[in-house]
């Protein structure tokens, strides 16, 4: 299990930095670079550990999926020098979150 969640861990990791560079301007970037991994740090690990699994399987994927991107927004929407704003850090939580979910059914 150790192994799989660190291959699904990396993975989002890359896509969700990755696709974060893309979408995101300039001001904000370096810093929700940083705010993006520690996001993933403390909410996958969460997820695959901690969030108690039950059945069926589609409703315990959206159920801790909601609660990521609600933790993640937090993260993102914190108020900084560049404040990004709570809508905002909803809508990049989603997407970045809905992108790494499906690319990893793709690929795992």
């Amino acid at each position: 299990m150790i192994v799989l969640w660190l291959k699904a861990f990396l993975l989002t990791l890359l896509s969700e930095l990755s696709l974060m560079r893309l979408v995101v301007k300039k001001p904000w970037r370096r810093q929700l670079t940083k705010r993006c991994l520690l996001a993933n740090c403390l909410s996958h690990p969460c997820l695959w550990f901690v969030y108690p699994r039950f059945f069926p399987y589609a409703l315990w994927l959206f159920s801790g999926e909601v609660l990521v991107v609600l933790l993640e927004t937090a993260v993102y929407g914190i108020r900084g020098p560049n404040d990004f704003g709570l809508k905002r850090a909803f809508l990049l939580s989603l997407v970045l979150n809905l992108f790494s979910c499906a690319l990893g059914f793709l690929l795992l």
